[in-house]
């Protein structure tokens, strides 16, 4: 996730913007997104989820949060004891991505 797909309405194509700080390549997580009530800013929140290839190894517990629009992102440390893969979150001022 060091480079951010992303998709420019106005101008109808597509770029990728790069980011710091990225996490480990990860699969089966959950992304929800929240804006700041101004929307100067938004947050896109990943939870959970686990390398895509060792499915015997400890899901992932952590949340990485990407900061926009700086393309910084952040890391909440877990646990493995309560760690989660394909899991669905949905809150209603959530936004699900």
């Amino acid at each position: 996730m060091t480079n951010i797909d992303i998709y420019d309405v106005a101008g109808a194509k597509w770029y990728q913007q790069p980011t710091s700080g990225a996490p480990p390549a990860l699969a089966m997580g959950c992304a929800v997104a929240a804006s700041a009530q101004d929307l100067s800013s938004h947050n896109i929140y990943y939870y959970g989820g686990y390398d895509g290839i060792h499915d015997n190894e400890d899901f992932n517990d952590d949340v990485w949060i990407l900061s926009l629009p700086s393309f910084i992102w952040t890391k909440i440390a877990g646990t493995a004891e309560h760690a989660r893969a394909g899991n669905p979150a949905a809150h209603r001022h959530v936004r699900r991505i």
